[in-house]
Formats: C-alpha cells, structure tokens, sequence
C-alpha cells in the first residue's frame, strides 16, 4: 500500500440530554489524544441540520490512521467522547484519498 492521505469520516448522534457546547468541549479535548499519535493532517466536526455530527479526519499515512485508531477506546479522552454518543448512531468509514486539494486553510 502507498503511503498517500487516508481520510476519515465518522457519523453519529449525541446521547438525549447532551448540550452542543458539552460535546463540542470533549471532541476539542480529542485533540491531545490525537497529537500524541501524530500524523494528522486535519479535522473538521459539524452538525447536520437532523442533529448528526459529522467528523472527518485527513491522516497522513494508513499507518498513521491505524495507530490513532488502535489506541483510541483506551484513551482518556476517548472515553469521554464515546461517553457522549448513541454507539447505535455510529457509522464509521475510511478510504485512500483518490484526489485532494488544498486551496488555502481557513483557521490558523
């Protein structure tokens, strides 16, 4: 396998009683579990209009995606995302980018 971008879209509801803020603050904590892996590109969360939240992650190698993927449900911080979600919601996915392009970032 190529070492080319892998890209990562995740899908899922928060549990009933879950306020936006709450979530958005343990997705945000992700982010040092996700350092420590090394090998993101990076990350977007947003929240469909049916209340789906919507992750996606660009990865810089497979083997990057598989090591942050390993060790995520043993992660603190983890935990208190998984803590926050319907697991019956979940739909996970990955695949090999086919195409990107970079145009210019939009957050520092």
């Amino acid at each position: 396998m190529r070492n080319i971008q892998i890209i990562e879209t995740v899908s899922y509801k928060s549990k009933s009683g879950v306020s936006d803020a709450q979530f958005i603050a343990a997705a945000k904590g992700l982010d040092a579990y996700i350092d420590r892996c090394g090998g993101l590109i990076s990350r977007s969360l947003f929240k469909s209009d049916d209340d789906v939240w919507y992750e996606q992650m660009i990865w810089e190698t497979e083997s990057a995606y598989t090591k942050a993927n390993s060790g995520f449900m043993a992660s603190q911080e983890g935990q208190a995302v998984i803590a926050l979600l319907d697991p019956a919601s979940l739909n996970m996915g990955h695949a090999q980018a086919a195409f990107a392009r970079v145009c210019a970032p939009l957050m520092p």
